[in-house]
């Protein structure tokens, strides 16, 4: 059936409809025009085979589920029930289908983090913090070195002393440096919510 709905391919896949719709937005799936699914494109093909492959793997591996052990009354019972019961093992059929389930979503997550990394989406966000602040402390050396002169300059013009000029270099440097630590922490802060709302989104 080269024609499928939304619905047929979450059958197909395991993924929820949802989802689809996200790997849709986000160009891993072709939707046509009437919102069908053309199982013969590339791209979709391919999309249906490895999210086939994932959950044949996850339906194919049983999950065992213990029996819980049961309370000790405190009435004794009867000689016949103070023989240890052998442990069982059941499938659960709830169980397994939940488990498949969150199994299934965190593959998903771990395939799309693992495609970012090698599509180059992903950067660890200590390495572009360290970047900024390296690229504004240089501004900043290049600021406070062109203002003092420009300073000295200008006093100089208006003849003022030495102590005047020292006093209006070393304030200069004052508000650089409040000003650039500021600059660093607004760069980062900014990151970390650029991430968060990354993040929501996604979600």
């Amino acid at each position: 059936m080269p024609i499928i709905t939304i619905k047929e391919l979450s059958d197909l896949t395991g993924i929820p409809p949802k989802n689809i719709h996200t790997y849709i937005s986000r160009g891993k799936l072709i939707q046509r025009k009437d919102k069908l699914i053309d199982d013969t494109a590339q791209v979709n093909a391919d999309f249906i085979v490895k999210y086939r492959k994932i959950k044949s793997e996850l339906i194919e591996t049983p999950v065992l589920v213990t029996e819980p052990a049961k309370k000790q009354s405190k009435i004794a019972p009867p000689e016949s029930e103070n023989k240890p019961e052998s442990e069982k093992i059941y499938y659960s059929e709830n169980k397994l289908r939940q488990l498949k389930g969150e199994k299934l979503n965190e593959d998903i997550k771990l395939a799309k983090l693992r495609n970012d990394k090698i599509e180059g989406k992903l950067i660890p966000t200590d390495i572009i913090q360290r970047a900024i602040q390296e690229v504004i402390q240089r501004y900043k050396m290049t600021f406070v070195q062109q203002s003092e002169q420009l300073i000295r300059d200008l006093l100089n013009e208006l003849q003022a002393g030495n102590e005047i000029i020292t006093k209006a270099c070393t304030k200069n440097i004052e508000i650089s440096n409040a000003a650039f630590t500021r600059a660093i922490f607004e760069s980062k802060q900014a990151i970390k919510n650029s991430i968060s709302e990354s993040l929501s989104i996604n979600n």
